[in-house]
């Protein structure tokens, strides 16, 4: 099973649009993240990222100034747009983008265990079949940059 911090490097470029639930509990998380779930079969644009046994899940924008936020609804209005992530101690932490006019970056704070991947007609994704269309699409990338 990939770690929490790997399956949000997966979804780098994408976008937090909502965010539903109660911490500590279960978060999802929907995801706008096109060059993936084009690659997926059936139709829609979206993946939720059911986060159980959450225990923190604040945002601290870069602004030195800025107050952190721990407030679901004010998360996701930030549009949070993902770059990367890496694992600290228990704590995994993303690297944002806010996606809105006059936007911030910042980092996204999780403690959790586990996510759990599924796309807009209900069916679950393993990591894995999610990474297998992430290396197709950055491959794809790639060779139209560097075409021989």
């Amino acid at each position: 099973m990939a770690s929490p911090a790997a399956i949000f490097n997966i979804f780098q470029d994408a976008t937090i649009v909502a965010i539903t639930g109660q911490i500590p509990g279960t978060l999802c998380l929907e995801v706008d993240c096109d060059h993936l779930r084009d690659r997926l079969e059936g139709p829609g644009n979206r993946f939720f990222l059911n986060i159980a046994d959450c225990a923190r899940f604040a945002y601290k924008p870069s602004s030195k100034h800025a107050v952190v936020m721990t407030e679901l609804a004010a998360i996701a209005a930030r549009r949070l747009w993902i770059r990367d992530a890496d694992q600290h101690e228990g704590l995994f932490v993303v690297h944002c983008s806010e996606h809105i006019a006059n936007g911030d970056d910042g980092n996204l704070e999780v403690v959790a265990d586990q996510i759990r991947i599924t796309i807009d007609n209900g069916r679950e994704i393993s990591a894995s079949e999610l990474e297998e269309a992430a290396e197709e699409y950055w491959s794809g990338l790639r060779s139209q940059q560097n075409p021989i």
